[in-house]
């Protein structure tokens, strides 16, 4: 037939009336505008197009004015590109019909007229964008993957014709025509097996049957816009007059007050930007930290680049689903995530990371406030869930329970544990109340009592698991119980009301806070000295704080974990004469492989009273 009278004249007509600007952003992703050609002024230029095109969308533009080479602008949607500061700009693209394709403009966007030749249809790109993917005008719904998918269909299409074409005449009979229509029952299962290989024929742009970390990332600002998470860069974004503007220092992701202007702001290196773009920036970057740890944990052999059999590991990842939580910290402390089995949980480091340990001034004195506790003053405590336990009133009943008796102000906020006397201030340390107690604390294998709460959940699981094995559980339980009813008689035997270790001060110094559920459980007082992290090498600058902290406090004895760095506490030792005794918290395996959790905890009983001096 005569394909020659097919579409749409009006749609023609309507495009050569009409004027495109398309925007291809950083990330990847992209928008496209237009405007009647009757609603631009005569002899319009491409500044013209650009701002009232940007205007009747609610787009924000950032630009200058030179009195030679006139407008340029700077930033588009609130993302401003400065050369000093990405070695990026925002680059002015025409379309050239000739040709069909983007070309970078010889001249200034003041001096590209709307004509309706060859400049129709402008376009401004990211300089640090991957240039293949801006739009072609009269395109605003391309989309990669529609694409890729039609294209793969097209020739599964064409295959299964060719397969039924048996006498290759090009045409079907009706006994061909019949295994055409099998081979295509067949197809859906064979689209869907393939779909990791339409993914990266949608978005490898350079062809190599891989995706780059740019090509994953665009991947994934695709995603997000067809969800319509991307709101079109810019829905809900309006004029921004000079008082909505403000200065923005991106290397501490805050606004600078001291520079009102934009002239000033720019002159100091910073970015002049909207004042509610703010959060977008800290919410691009959270996302941008999010999938490269995706792309990192699917790039299995660590080549830098996903092949099919890695982006399908991604995809099913992604059918599990996957989030991401912001957490900020308002103590330092050690926190714990209780996690179902089947749920992965990935830390992305935040600003500041974990270098903040330096000033433990503000915290309160260990050893003022505290009094006798009457037994008013006293709540049973349940481990397992963190929560008092109110239906327990007295010592008996609460530890027959096999749950904690304690301070009822033990808890965050609460003064602190018993009576610790007014020997020494500590205004350098932690306060329990604040980082220390045992909401904060997730260490709680180290109070033998809690431990064998935990045994006991953990034998009702597998007698419910597994009911055929319950009598040798419970044999192996009431075992195990027994020993570490021992343990505990052991450590009241030390430290206990009429213990060897009463009549001295029961204060030791560690270097993590890691000993909440002893402190309570025993009565004895923990205080931390920072800059040893027991899974990393400290700095000259930690261990120099150390030994200072060490000097002023007049401490004799330090105790570190078994896998701190032996270099650093070697050090310490030599510049400060304290002796190193070794606590184990059993967070990563033993050292030594014969040790298990009797061993282990005897080893931190006899650490403890050799350093109390008992």
């Amino acid at each position: 037939g005569d394909h020659g009278d097919h579409g749409d004249h009006g749609d023609e007509d309507h495009h050569e009336h009409s004027h495109s600007v398309s925007v291809l952003y950083p990330d990847n992703t992209t928008a496209v505008y237009e405007l009647d050609h009757d609603m631009l002024p005569e002899n319009a230029t491409g500044w013209d197009l650009t701002n009232m095109t940007m205007s009747s969308n609610n787009i924000s533009l950032n630009y200058s004015v030179h009195e030679t080479l006139g407008h340029s602008v700077s930033g588009i949607n609130g993302i401003d590109l400065v050369w000093d500061e990405c070695a990026c700009y925002w680059s002015l693209q025409v379309w050239n019909e000739s040709s069909e394709a983007w070309e970078e403009s010889s001249v200034g966007i003041d001096s590209v007229m709307m004509t309706h030749d060859d400049n129709d249809h402008i376009a401004w790109a990211a300089s640090n964008a991957d240039m293949s993917l801006l739009e072609e005008p009269g395109h605003e719904e391309h989309n990669p993957l529609d694409e890729a998918m039609e294209d793969y269909m097209a020739g599964m299409l064409m295959d299964a014709f060719n397969t039924s074409d048996s006498d290759g005449d090009s045409l079907l009979s009706v006994t061909e025509l019949e295994n055409f229509f099998v081979a295509i029952d067949d197809m859906e299962e064979q689209f869907e097996s393939a779909s990791t290989e339409i993914m990266i024929a949608a978005f490898d742009a350079d062809g190599d049957g891989q995706l780059s970390m740019s090509e994953f990332m665009g991947m994934m600002g695709s995603m997000s816009e067809d969800d319509g998470d991307h709101d079109d860069h810019g829905d809900d974004h309006g004029d921004h007059d000079e008082d909505e503007m403000v200065c923005y220092d991106m290397s501490t992701h805050s606004v600078d007050a001291t520079y009102t202007t934009q002239a000033d702001c720019e002159a100091a290196g910073l970015m002049w930007t909207a004042a509610d773009s703010g959060s977008d920036h800290d919410d691009e970057e959270m996302m941008e930290m999010m999938m490269e740890m995706m792309f990192n944990m699917s790039d299995m052999n660590g080549d830098g680049f996903l092949d099919a059999s890695e982006l399908e590991m991604f995809m099913e990842m992604g059918e599990e689903h996957a989030g991401h939580v912001k957490i900020h910290i308002e103590a330092e402390g050690d926190y714990g995530f209780a996690l179902p089995h089947d749920v992965e949980f990935h830390v992305i480091m935040g600003e500041g990371g974990h270098d903040d340990h330096d000033d433990h001034g503000d915290h309160d004195d260990h050893g003022d406030d505290h009094g006798d506790h009457d037994e008013d003053d006293m709540v049973c405590y349940d481990m397992s869930t963190h929560t008092v336990d109110a239906t327990h009133t007295t010592q008996a009943d609460c530890e027959a329970a096999g749950l904690m008796w304690t301070a009822a102000n033990s808890g965050p906020g609460g003064d602190d544990h018993d009576e610790h006397g007014d020997e020494d201030d500590h205004d350098d340390h932690d306060d329990h109340a604040d980082e220390e107690t045992l909401n904060y604390d997730p260490h709680s294998w180290l109070d033998p009592v809690a431990f064998k709460v935990q045994m006991n959940i953990v034998l009702d699981g597998l007698i419910a698991a597994f009911p055929s094995g319950e009598d040798e559980f419970r044999a192996n339980a009431e075992e195990f119980g027994v020993e570490l009813d021992a343990l505990d008689d052991a450590y009241e035997a030390a430290f206990g009301e009429n213990g060897t270790c009463a009549a001295n001060q029961k204060t030791v110094a560690a270097n993590h806070n890691a000993y909440s559920y002893i402190a309570v459980r025993y009565d004895i007082q923990f205080v931390t000295v920072h800059g040893l992290d027991p899974e990393g090498e400290p700095s000259p600058e930690d261990i120099a704080k150390v030994v200072e902290h060490i000097n002023e406090e007049g401490l004799t004895t330090l105790f570190v974990e078994e896998y701190t760095d032996p270099g650093s506490v070697g050090s310490i030792v030599q510049d400060t004469g304290v002796t190193i005794l070794y606590l184990y918290t059993m967070e990563m395996a033993p050292i030594d492989a014969s040790d298990d959790y009797l061993s282990l905890m005897n080893k931190n009983l006899d650490n403890l009273v050799a350093g109390i001096g008992c």
